[in-house]
């Protein structure tokens, strides 16, 4: 599919109101993003797909070609948070960034396998599950990488891409008209959220030590 060729298609949304941003479905403002587990994205989606076979669905015109767009992208980056978790793994000599990356991977895997996946195929997208060729890149070049330069470079690079997936993700939620890819979005950006404030703690963290190092080596 061509993702410049612009077109309308027909999909099934559970209620008209699930079309207009719903409060239910909505992520922003200064309350919290309703979607915050993997769980509520589970029951949500559970929810949806029970009002289709109930024949409760209303079938609704919209531009989607975007959505689509959007959830490759977010198969190929929770696949890169998994392979970049793995990595770290074995690379990593820090207890905090180990403890991460399996928190990562954890996450990332949950986000893919339980909510992702189910809302492409409804979506009818079907593409492999690899990472884009910019984090393969970037995997190739921490891969040559060890000790605290890895950690180093491994938390620079995450947190990067953190805050772009936070904007991307934030963005999808409030602009969304499909309520899988709203669901989608608002644990996306809730997953990213909460792993940069662990890894701001783990920067911290780190700055510390070395600061100490400093002032030991002066003595």
């Amino acid at each position: 599919m061509n993702v410049k060729q612009m077109f309308k298609w027909t999909v099934l949304i559970s209620a008209p109101v699930l079309l207009t941003g719903s409060p239910a479905f909505a992520c922003g403002g200064d309350g919290p993003c309703p979607c915050q587990t993997v769980a509520d994205a589970v029951a949500q989606l559970t929810a949806i797909t029970s009002q289709q076979d109930n024949g409760q669905a209303t079938t609704v015109n919209v531009e989607i070609l975007g959505e689509q767009e959007f959830l490759r992208e977010a198969l190929e980056s929770s696949a890169a948070r998994v392979q970049l978790g793995q990595l770290a793994q074995e690379k990593s000599q820090s207890d905090d960034v180990k403890q991460f990356s399996k928190q990562m991977i954890r996450d990332y895997g949950d986000l893919s396998e339980q909510v992702i996946d189910r809302v492409a195929k409804m979506m009818a997208v079907h593409d492999s599950k690899s990472p884009s060729k910019k984090d393969k890149e970037l995997a190739k070049s921490l891969q040559g990488l060890s000790g605290p330069q890895f950690d180093e470079a491994y938390i620079k690079a995450i947190t990067k891409d953190y805050k772009q997936d936070l904007k991307k993700f934030s963005n999808e939620a409030t602009l969304a008209q499909v309520p899988g890819v709203k669901i989608t979005a608002e644990l996306g950006a809730s997953i990213a959220s909460q792993h940069l404030k662990l890894l701001d703690q783990i920067a911290e963290r780190q700055e510390a030590s070395r600061g100490e190092l400093v002032h030991s080596a002066g003595e």
